[in-house]
């Protein structure tokens, strides 16, 4: 590994689990110097949109 630009944590654990964020950032300081990033998701709703993209009618579905 070449190195590390940044370093994003996300969900339920990236968010909310600091003990655990540390750790993984302590075993990587061999790479050297990189940006920490906590990006909250709403997985729900992400779900949500793909299931109901995927029920969506398809124009041959729609005509009378």
């Amino acid at each position: 590994m070449g190195g590390l630009d940044a370093l994003v944590f996300t969900g339920g654990i990236g968010e909310n689990a600091a003990p655990i964020r540390d750790r993984i950032i302590k075993l990587l300081t061999w790479v050297g110097e990189f940006k920490v990033y906590i990006i909250p998701t709403d997985e729900e709703i992400v779900i949500a949109k793909a299931c109901q993209e995927l029920t969506k009618p398809t124009a041959q579905e729609m005509r009378p």
